[in-house]
């Protein structure tokens, strides 16, 4: 069997050995190439760090894109950071000023692959990175583990839920052994790659039922026994530090099946399902799912006898069609999934021109955010006897609502017809028009004022005043102008007005101005834009965390504190020192209550990424959450 990968003291080796850096060099603009291992087997991936390293203003590099090779960006950051490494007894000094890009490289065949080196340009010159080569081994002819990758439907409608299904078969163990689980007896958990139990490598526009951890927590061994998925819970290959991943043990079933001879024998098997739901049209594809661990294969001396196997199944496509053209009605609105439909009318009783609200509600499960209001004005029932304005549209849970404006034309009308939606539905595959139930109206004639109801504001009841405006046949203007009082233009006032208003126009042009200098003073934006820039560094800090980067994430926690302190104090972020940090707090009069766990939350995550400290992650980062809060909170004191 091959030998895949090294021992994690070799791999401190290895990486340490390509961070040195020699003196003559430090300062010099360089591009470093990092590949997590050279050979793995065909279905797995490896991930690649790009690194530019003494670059003011960096540009991504261009990797250079081939046939045989996906490329998936995982993300990036800045460096600002100083490393002593001591190797065979040699202290070296690696300091690092730029920025860092993470990859994810996927092989797409087997044989001997060369990764060409990635190019930065950096003012007028191209830094050059090293060519990488990469063994991909492929899978062996073996009966012992067989991964069998499938889908319940190949052609789907969007919105139509498909279940991916993994069905992991061990050969039952040899001998006296052969009621004993296979999953239970090895040292170490197989290793499964599977990204469809990944939320972040879903394809787009693919969502899923329920999180991997919905899926995956209640299969947790706490024996450690099972498979180890995506790397759950172990740390990445360029960590300093070596956790054991978490294992995940379906319950099993045993059953007959043939083996490589034709044979009819045991198996084990262990299922993983998990429902997704595409939400738009085209062809998406899902990788094959690797398996590789040892397993019992026989016996020597009546004891079981591993071997070192790795098992690839074939991948998944999934083809998502639009809805047909032959049979779409004309009510059609474009959903696609399963509704109801609800209409609604206020008032139902008003007089001829009066406004009125109609309220369509189609509601359900599936694709309605594009959802169109139905064209009802020229229905029947409707065209003629209603004007009809145009809908507006609004989005809820599991709903979409129409809202129309209407006025009623004539007064024998006695109900609002039933208004017919249409939707595809997934299941039966077919068009439904579903109909509003009819809506009962009382529509009354409008109401005809006589001349001296509309010359009068008073109540019939009122006494009876007189009025310097008297009815005429000829209308308003045939009565005495006098009556309507004296309508000539007063100069001095309209002057004294126009003066006031345009006095008043320069005052408060002069204090908006001075206020907008204060705000976009780059001080003052600095300090603004301090806490959401804080924030943004712990969550990529928190997504190193999940990806098992510890060193990353230590480095993310420093600058998430540092660069929150300089931005507030004005100061250049690069090389502030634990101690340069409390000093600056006590300086602008932190209290030292806040000053004290920043001062040992820098000191954790400096011992950390260069290997001597054992703190866990996890109560890292919490500490540095509760941290810049509580350090942000103090500042804007200290400014005030």
């Amino acid at each position: 069997m091959t030998r895949i990968g090294t021992t994690w003291e070799a791999r401190i080796v290895v990486c340490l050995a390509v961070l040195q850096v020699s003196p003559a060099t430090a300062q010099k603009p360089e591009l470093i190439v990092e590949i997590e291992k050279q050979e793995i087997y065909q279905g797995e991936s490896i991930l690649y760090r790009v690194t530019l390293n003494h670059v003011e203003q960096p540009t991504e590099p261009e990797l250079a894109s081939g046939a045989d090779l996906r490329v998936t960006k995982l993300g990036e950051q800045s460096l600002d950071s100083q490393q002593i490494t001591i190797i065979n007894g040699v202290r070296s000094v690696v300091v690092r000023r730029g920025r860092q890009y993470n990859y994810r490289l996927t092989p797409l065949r087997s044989g001997e692959l060369v990764i060409p080196a990635p190019t930065a340009q950096v003012g007028n010159d191209t830094l050059t990175g090293r060519v990488v080569s990469l063994r991909v081994v492929p899978p062996a002819d073996q009966d012992t583990v067989l991964v069998e990758f499938s889908v319940d439907r190949v052609r789907i409608y969007p919105m139509q839920p498909f279940r991916l299904a993994l069905t992991l078969a061990i050969k039952e163990l040899p001998g006296d052994y052969a009621d004993r689980d296979p999953l239970s007896v090895q040292s170490e958990a197989p290793a499964l790659q599977a990204s469809w139990l990944d939320d972040q490598r879903l394809p787009e526009g693919i969502r899923a039922e329920r999180s991997w951890r919905e899926v995956l927590e209640p299969m947790t061994s706490r024996r450690g026994n099972g498979v180890q998925i995506n790397n759950i819970g172990s740390s990445s290959v360029f960590s300093l530090f070596e956790n054991r991943a978490t294992g995940f043990h379906p319950s099993p079933q045993r059953r007959r099946r043939k083996d490589a001879m034709d044979n009819e024998t045991g198996y084990w098997e262990y299922r993983f399902e998990r429902t997704f739901i595409p939400e738009r049209v085209g062809a998406f594809d899902f990788a094959p799912v690797s398996l590789k661990g040892t397993f019992v294969t026989g016996l020597r001396n009546q004891r079981p006898v591993g071997e070192r196997i790795f098992a690839l199944s074939k991948g998944v496509a999934v083809t998502v069609q639009d809805v047909p053209l032959a049979g779409r009605p004309d009510s059609y609105i474009g959903a696609i999934g399963r509704f109801s439909l609800r209409g609604q009318i206020t008032p139902v009783a008003a007089r001829v021109g009066d406004p009125m609200t109609l309220t369509l509600v189609v509601s359900g499960e599936g694709a309605l955010a594009e959802a169109r209001a139905p064209q009802i004005a020229t229905l029947p029932g409707i065209d003629g006897r209603f004007r009809m304005y145009e809908a507006t549209e609004e989005s809820q849970q599991n709903a979409r609502r129409f809202t129309y404006s209407l006025r009623p034309l004539q007064s024998d009308i006695s109900e609002f017809p039933a208004v017919p939606v249409s939707f595809f539905d997934v299941d039966q595959e077919r068009y439904v028009t579903l109909l509003t139930d009819p809506i009962p109206l009382e529509i009354s004639a409008a109401e005809v004022l006589t001349d001296a109801e509309i010359m009068s504001a008073a109540a019939p009841d009122a006494e009876a005043r007189p009025s310097d405006l008297q009815r005429h046949e000829g209308g308003i203007f045939a009565n005495e102008l006098a009556a309507l009082g004296n309508d000539r233009v007063r100069s001095d006032r309209w002057l004294g007005l126009w003066t006031g208003l345009v006095a008043g126009f320069v005052s408060l042009s002069l204090v908006i101005g001075r206020v907008r200098r204060v705000r976009q003073h780059p001080d003052r934006q600095r300090r603004k834009s301090a806490y959401p820039r804080a924030r943004a560094v712990l969550k990529e800090a928190s997504d190193y965390a999940q990806q098992g980067d510890h060193r990353a994430v230590c480095e993310c926690l420093s600058r998430a504190v540092t660069g929150l302190v300089a931005d507030y104090v004005n100061h250049r972020q690069a090389g502030l020192a634990p101690r340069d940090v409390a000093q600056r707090l006590e300086e602008i009069g932190v209290a030292d209550r806040i000053r004290q766990p920043v001062r040992v939350l820098l000191d954790k995550c400096d011992a950390l990424r260069y290997g001597v400290g054992r703190e866990d992650v996890e109560r890292l980062l919490r500490e540095a959450d509760q941290a810049v809060v509580d350090l942000f909170d103090e500042l804007k004191k200290c400014r005030r």
